[in-house]
């Protein structure tokens, strides 16, 4: 009589375990990459926000104080450029290169409210960075919140030092981003302010 050849029951529950034990591994190894991409989207979508907002700001700052017309420098209604609120909203103005006819606004503000970065365009009646309205976004509350944005005064006010703070949160977790950049001004408007 020939005996029959199997698994027992001890021998399928030992390897039953064993593959229990093999596949919760897989998987933790999965959940945690699974978050590091994660991670990796919040922190790369938030340096991405704050770079296009400095990259407007750096552009729009390099043209501060460029003025058309003729005569002298004193006469120039756009060689001011202000940083007001103890650092939080910096006002300038540029003339229209092109010289278009009718001049369009000419007068920006950037400032942080609300834990966003704004920018607004107007005349020189709403030029102040307390106006209720006309404000545009320039970061996104849903990508990451913008705790402080800090304009100085760099190199005798030849340059314009821009430092910005910001984060995102999901959950518990949070990515933090701190960047410092100085932006030359090349039509050598004239600073007030911190």
């Amino acid at each position: 009589m020939r005996r029959e050849r199997g698994l027992t029951l001890l021998e399928l529950l030992i390897g039953m375990t064993i593959g229990l034990l093999l596949l919760l591994a897989v998987s933790g190894l999965l959940v945690g990459l699974l978050g590091e991409q994660s991670r990796e989207r919040r922190q790369a979508q938030l340096g991405a926000m704050i770079d296009a907002s400095l990259s407007l700001m750096a552009m729009e700052l390099r043209r501060a104080g460029f003025w058309n017309g003729a005569g002298p420098e004193s006469d120039n209604p756009y060689r001011g450029l202000y940083i007001e609120q103890g650092g939080r909203c910096l006002r300038y103005a540029y003339d229209d290169p092109a010289g278009k006819s009718p001049p369009g606004p000419r007068y920006f503000v950037f400032r942080l409210h609300e834990q966003r970065i704004q920018r607004r365009v107007s005349d020189a009646a709403g030029w102040r960075c307390d106006a209720a309205a006309g404000w545009d976004d320039l970061s996104k509350s849903d990508i990451g919140t913008v705790e402080s944005l800090t304009f100085s005064r760099e190199a005798g006010g030849a340059a314009i030092g821009i430092a910005v703070r910001a984060s995102a949160s999901r959950g518990q977790e949070q990515e933090r981003l701190s960047i410092h950049t100085s932006v030359t001004l090349r039509n050598r408007p004239q600073v007030a302010g911190p």
